[in-house]
């Protein structure tokens, strides 16, 4: 839009490295934040704005739309791996995906197998790719679909992964639509008194879009629905796209062990996945 071609740009050609960015306007939606709190943005000046853009522009979104988003506090999902408790987040989220592959990678001694041989490797992606089948078969918003958690999560159906690993089976994985996106980031915190945050913030990849006067780029995470009607995470109003994020809380004797998580896409899986199994079965530091 134009109003991101006169930040992100002078005289018609993208800024370039070392060049200076100003932007008055993002500096006044924070200052209207700071001053007026969340409000400012779901019922305020800030939101009153974009709704203003957005029906102007044939956009869907309304002000009530805004007005009556609700934070959702969910209880965590939680696994086991090797003796360790695995705190997860719960559907639509990449949290039961991890724990199921953990589940299916226990069965196997991985430390003795040896850090990235051939075998490990080989183990490692049959079950991320079985892990990945159950996502695209089962995995939407729990408001609008039936997930079979418990089922999803058990160690009964990964040991039946396992059989068809060691079968020599291989699986066809649904290609993902996010690959290795900027615009997640995430934080692992602990703090001098024990207590432990991890949190993944993401806007997928951003639209190009700024409102003028807001000086914010709009994400276009409608790309991570299905925009095939009819399957778990199809696209329907209100309703929450799957996630590759999942931040994550290991513990060990029912204290904290490992604060873990990453951005990355539909990189994040395998990423975090790696990091728990170098620190447990490899015995290396974070």
């Amino acid at each position: 839009t134009s109003a991101a071609a006169a930040i992100y740009t002078k005289e018609g050609k993208p800024l370039v490295d070392g060049e200076l960015l100003v932007n008055h306007d993002y500096a006044d939606s924070l200052e209207l934040i700071a001053t007026d709190g969340p409000l400012a943005y779901y019922s305020g000046t800030i939101g009153k704005r974009l709704v203003e853009d957005w029906s102007d522009n044939g956009g869907l979104v309304t002000e009530d739309d805004l007005a009556t988003y609700q934070v959702e506090i969910q209880n965590p999902l939680r696994g086991t791996y090797r003796g360790f408790t695995v705190s997860d987040t719960p559907p639509p989220s990449g949290g039961i995906t991890l724990i199921e592959v953990l589940n299916i990678l226990e069965g196997y001694d991985l430390s003795s197998m040896g850090h990235n041989t051939s075998e490990y490797i080989h183990v490692l992606s049959q079950a991320l790719k079985a892990g990945f089948v159950d996502r695209a078969k089962y995995l939407g918003d729990p408001e609008f679909i039936d997930i079979p958690v418990d089922m999803l999560i058990s160690k009964e159906h990964a040991a039946n992964w396992r059989t068809l690993i060691d079968r020599g089976e291989d699986f066809n994985v649904a290609s993902t639509h996010s690959t290795n996106d900027s615009g997640t980031t995430h934080l692992s915190i602990v703090d001098n008194t024990g207590n432990c945050v991890s949190l993944t913030h993401t806007n997928g990849l951003c639209s190009g879009v700024v409102t003028p006067g807001l000086g914010f780029l709009q994400n276009n995470y409608m790309l991570a629905f299905d925009p095939m009607p009819g399957n778990p995470n199809s696209i329907a109003p209100g309703k929450k796209r799957t996630t590759a994020a999942l931040p994550c809380m290991i513990f060990r004797g029912g204290r904290p062990f490992m604060v873990v998580g990453a951005p990355g896409g539909s990189y994040i899986m395998s990423s975090v996945l790696q990091t728990i199994l170098n620190v447990i079965d490899h015995g290396m530091t974070a």
